[in-house]
């Protein structure tokens, strides 16, 4: 056996046919079990011995036992290594104690040394077998190799960069094509972002660090970045020189920033600058390009910046003076009062602070009377300064007429005098005329006078015009609210225009509603669903000048009469019927209900029901009450359904005692077309009629073809019955009974 076979029986083993219940004796003639363990029991002779039995004496054999040592390869190991690694021994990845001197084989079985090189050989599993000998079999065990990428951060770099460059990525300025996700720190090994700014970051060695997988290091790559500044010439510029300037050194403008030594190039060729200084006195007015430049160095290009002198002559604010105007005037121009050719586009300033002065209108009503006032007025040239002129301004008083005024009065009220309803404080002694120039009196009575347009004049002076104020009348009539009234509405009806309630009445006065019922819209009662009660309403017109007019709509609101559980009954024995419905709702005491005779109770739940009707009648039957809300209108046809659509009975008594004293056929109404005829026992035709309705043609049981017409006896007769609409003829007998 192999020392790694399961254990065997040695029993088993034995040939012969070997009797059971001996003992077994191991090589060193020791007691064991027919168990033979080749891991763990001794190899040799192992005896069977079987007891004696009366004179038969005890029997032995024996089993030779050979163990061959089984082949170790260990136990499977893993192992990762990085791409850019160093050979490793497979051997040693192996767990356990394997033998030495077997061999390896790769990933598809192909022969591989015992070594792994991850420069040329793949991941996989790699499998050492030991070779077993005679009845042992070879031993196998695998190495399961991985592989992680090596990290790669590029190749070191060097670049020159000019510090106005645009920002950008430095993974970017590494050679190799490295990989992204990488981190990079900066000089000083400060951790640094991946992109270099040129105008805030500092030039020097940045690292570039791409981690590696297990067991993999990381990876570092260095950009030098050699970092120059950018030329500076400023910011360009534009300057304003009077054209008095002799010395303006246009450097000055072009900020703090500006490095020195640039070159100046006189666009214009105009002649005045020298060095930076220009002289505004050698040129004439107008604009004029200077450009400054500084040249660059290494990977920074020049710089320039452009410097325009604007050359001015001073401002001319015209000539002051002194001037009188009226003090009537509210939006006087100041520039009425300067002479000469004052340029326009200057401030106006009021040198006392009098509070008259807007921009350059002087509102002169808010200046007393005595004394002058100046007013002054600047005008600023850019690199000029300021020139000034002032302007001494005295108000003469105006003859004050008072102020527009519009009013509205009442064609009732009392005459009045227009000057009393002037604005302001007017000055008495003027004129009224109307708008057509007419003289008036200036008493205006409303209940005479028209509406109309009245001007109020006062003579002016020598420095201000005649003066005048407006009044404006309107004269109305007051205003008529109607009359109050009391309206009956029902609550199915739709809206109702409350001011039809009001004849006469003004349109435009403004509804209140006093019980708060929500159902008031622009003057409408939406009296739909509103609960049954009494509701006012309260109307008000206003006219201007006029006291308002009130009116009062006092509305009572109820409801309909409402029909439920309508009921035919049918009744086959005559070919009549009834109709029954509940009435709710309304006032009970006088419901109403006309069409077809019939009862209604007295009490809840209050029921109708009708007289029988004939079965070919038509009813329409009306229900209200005493308020005539809505009335309810039922309409219809009986419905019943009879085998037969008349009824004859089987006798009648003509006796004179006013019960079934002629002859009703039920249902024959509705055949306008029909027949009857009656005969007795001996075939003899004792009554005949067509068209018969049982009221105004009906058979009496008296028979009027004999000399003395009078009441046939007591009897059966036969009767015949068409009904003229082509349907099979009616025959039987019937009872006449005196």
């Amino acid at each position: 056996l192999c020392s790694s076979s399961g254990q065997v029986n040695l029993f088993t083993l034995l040939g012969g046919g070997p009797d059971a219940g001996g003992t077994w004796t191991d090589p060193s003639n020791a007691v064991t079990d027919e168990f033979f363990d080749p891991s763990v029991d001794a190899a040799g002779a192992y005896t069977y011995t079987v007891p004696a039995i009366g004179n038969c004496a005890a029997d032995q054999s024996v089993v030779t036992m050979q163990v061959t040592q089984a082949p170790n390869a260990g136990d499977p190991g893993a192992v990762t290594v990085c791409s850019n690694g160093t050979t490793i021994d497979l051997f040693l990845q192996l767990q356990g104690t394997p033998q030495a001197g077997g061999s390896w084989t790769g990933p598809g079985s192909v022969p591989h040394p015992n070594t792994y090189n991850p420069a040329v050989d793949g991941p996989g599993v790699y499998t050492y077998t030991v070779t077993g000998q005679n009845v042992c079999q070879d031993d196998e065990a695998v190495v399961v190799v991985s592989e992680n990428l090596a990290p790669f951060a590029g190749l070191d770099n060097s670049i020159s960069i000019c510090s106005d460059a645009p920002s950008f990525q430095m993974v970017t300025q590494l050679a190799g094509n490295p990989q992204n996700g990488g981190t990079w720190t900066g000089p000083g090994s400060q951790p640094h972002g991946p992109a270099f700014d040129p105008a805030v970051d500092v030039g020097g060695i940045y690292t570039y660090t791409v981690t590696g997988l297990a067991p993999c290091a990381a990876d570092v790559a260095t950009l030098t970045i050699q970092l120059t500044t950018a030329p500076e010439a400023g910011v360009d510029s534009t300057l304003s020189v009077c054209s008095t300037n002799t010395s303006v050194d246009l450097f000055l403008t072009l900020g703090a920033g500006a490095d020195a030594g640039g070159a100046w190039t006189d666009v214009n060729t105009s002649g005045a600058l020298t060095g930076s200084v220009f002289n505004a006195t050698l040129v004439p007015a107008g604009t004029y390009s200077f450009i400054y430049t500084v040249p660059g160095s290494g990977p920074c290009a020049a710089d320039d910046a452009t410097v325009t002198v604007v050359v001015s002559p001073g401002g001319d604010p015209g000539i002051g003076g002194t001037d009188t105007i009226c003090g009537g005037l509210t939006a006087y121009d100041l520039f009425n009062s300067l002479s000469g050719t004052p340029d326009a586009g200057g401030t106006w300033a009021d040198v006392l602070g009098t509070g008259a002065l807007t921009g350059n209108l002087l509102n002169a009503s808010l200046l007393p009377s005595s004394g002058q006032y100046p007013f002054s007025y600047t005008v600023t040239v850019p690199g000029c300064g300021d020139a000034t002129s002032l302007v001494y301004i005295s108000v003469t008083p105006f003859p004050d007429p008072g102020g527009d005024t519009t009013l509205a009065v009442c064609s009732s009220s009392q005459a009045f005098d227009l000057f009393t309803v002037l604005g302001g404080t007017p000055e008495p002694g003027g004129v009224w005329t109307n708008a057509g120039g007419t003289s008036v009196s200036s008493t205006f009575d409303p209940a005479v006078d028209p509406s109309g347009t009245f001007l109020y004049t006062l003579p002016g002076n020598g420095v201000c015009n005649d003066t005048l104020a407006t009044v404006i009348i309107v004269v109305n009539y007051p205003p008529i609210a109607g009359a109050d009234a009391q309206v009956a509405l029902c609550n199915a009806d739709e809206a109702y225009l409350l001011i039809n309630s009001l004849p006469g009445a003004g349109i435009n006065g403004t509804w209140t509603d006093l019980d708060n019922t929500g159902a008031l819209v622009n003057g409408s009662f939406n009296v739909l669903g509103v609960d049954p009660g009494a509701y006012g309403f309260m109307y008000v017109v206003p006219t201007a000048g006029c006291p308002s007019d009130t009116a009062y709509v006092a509305t009572t609101v109820s409801e309909p009469v409402t029909v439920t559980d309508t009921i035919i009954t049918c009744i086959a024995t005559d070919r009549t019927y009834t109709i029954s419905f509940t009435l709710s709702g309304g006032v009970p005491s006088t419901y109403s209900v006309s069409g077809v005779p019939g009862t209604l109770t007295s009490s809840v739940p209050y029921i109708f029901t009708s007289a029988p009707l004939l079965e070919s009648q038509s009813y329409e039957i009306v229900v209200t009450d005493v308020n005539g809300c809505a009335p309810d209108t039922i309409r219809g046809v009986s419905g019943c359904d009879y085998d037969a659509p008349i009824y004859v009975p089987e006798s009648f008594s003509p006796n004179g005692d006013g019960v079934n004293d002629v002859l009703v056929i039920p249902g024959i109404e509705g055949f306008a077309g029909n027949t009857v005829s009656i005969f007795n026992r001996w075939g003899s035709e004792v009554y005949k009629a067509a068209g018969y309705d049982n009221i105004s043609v009906r058979w009496d049981g008296t028979y009027e073809q004999v000399v003395i017409p009078g009441g046939l006896p007591t009897g059966t007769y036969y009767y015949v019955v068409e009904l003229g609409d082509g349907s099979d003829v009616y025959k039987g007998f019937i009872y006449l009974n005196r």
